[in-house]
């Protein structure tokens, strides 16, 4: 489910265009610049969307083993294969490949700062590449984290159902009866499955509810969405401000402009939020990415690798 927050009395929202890939299972998608890269590793493919032109830049079939992810620079492109164990890089003009890299261990996360990709692997490594597939960085947890994140320039791996360890921080571990902490925004990690949500800045703990799906900044509010209870929740120092109830379940969120966005992956929607109310508006089939695009937003409907221009 996707929200907004807008003034509708001012405000109208419409479907520019839909782009009918011919991909399906496209769940991981990324944007850089003007273009949006959808990956589908069942079809081993790779689609490159202009998103100023509206149309389908490059296709490249036949991608490494299983292709998990892809990322785009200039005229680069990097795909990182999960199975395969490798990097690939290709010239985004011809689509020819470059080179490859093999990774000692399978890639399990991967995060893009700037322009350099760090991937996480099974052993607990950390390698930062550019897009020449060149390392400019490199990192050892102690133990092998399922996700990590930059928390004040220092690496943060998350620890999921472990009884004893929730996060490991400077070569320390961390423990706050976690269950799946999976997500760091700002100085909040958040427990996806028990719903709780830890400030690092001084250990204080807030239980929202069970099956959290995302988190986002909104302004100074941690805005966060439950599968469980079907709600937006605003929290500010610490403390619910506001709650919001759907229609649907909102699996993922994010803020465009002055607006809220949330997405129903489940149930086929884009939701948007005002303020005072909420407007619901169809998508294609199992809505799983959305990102912001000049005078609106661009949603990716993963069982049929459809594009979605949204136009505020």
């Amino acid at each position: 489910m996707f929200f907004l927050f807008i003034s509708f009395s001012a405000f109208s929202v419409s479907v520019e265009k839909v782009i009918y890939t011919g991909t399906a299972y496209t769940f991981r998608n990324t944007v850089w610049d003007n273009y949006l890269v959808l990956t589908s590793s069942l079809e081993r493919k790779v689609v490159i969307v202009d998103l100023e032109s509206r149309e389908i830049y490059k296709v490249k079939s036949n991608v490494g083993i299983y292709p998990v992810i892809s990322y785009i620079y200039k005229e680069f492109l990097m795909v990182i294969d999960g199975v395969g164990k490798q990097l690939l890089l290709y010239n985004v003009k011809n689509m020819s490949l470059i080179k490859n890299y093999e990774l000692k261990a399978k890639p399990i996360f991967s995060e893009r700062v700037g322009n350099y990709v760090y991937i996480l692997d099974i052993k607990g490594n950390i390698f930062g590449f550019d897009f020449n597939l060149n390392i400019i960085y490199s990192y050892n947890f102690i133990d092998s984290p399922t996700y990590f994140y930059f928390y004040k320039g220092k690496p943060i791996g998350l620890i999921l159902w472990d009884k004893t360890k929730d996060f490991e921080l400077d070569r320390k571990f961390f423990n706050y009866d976690l269950i799946t902490p999976s997500i760091v925004v700002n100085s909040y990690l958040v427990d996806t499955r028990g719903g709780k949500i830890l400030n690092l800045e001084g250990g204080k703990i807030n239980k929202i509810s069970s099956y959290l799906s995302f988190a986002t900044m909104w302004d100074s509010y941690l805005v966060v969405g439950s599968l469980y209870t079907r709600k937006i929740y605003f929290l500010k120092s610490d403390k619910i401000y506001k709650e919001i109830e759907l229609k649907y379940q909102p699996t993922l969120g994010l803020v465009s402009e002055k607006y809220l966005v949330a997405l129903s992956a489940s149930d086929n929607k884009l939701m948007l939020y005002d303020g005072q109310k909420v407007l619901y508006y169809d998508t294609g089939k199992y809505p799983i990415s959305v990102f912001k695009i000049s005078n609106g937003i661009v949603v990716v409907c993963a069982d049929f690798g459809e594009v979605w221009f949204y136009k505020f």
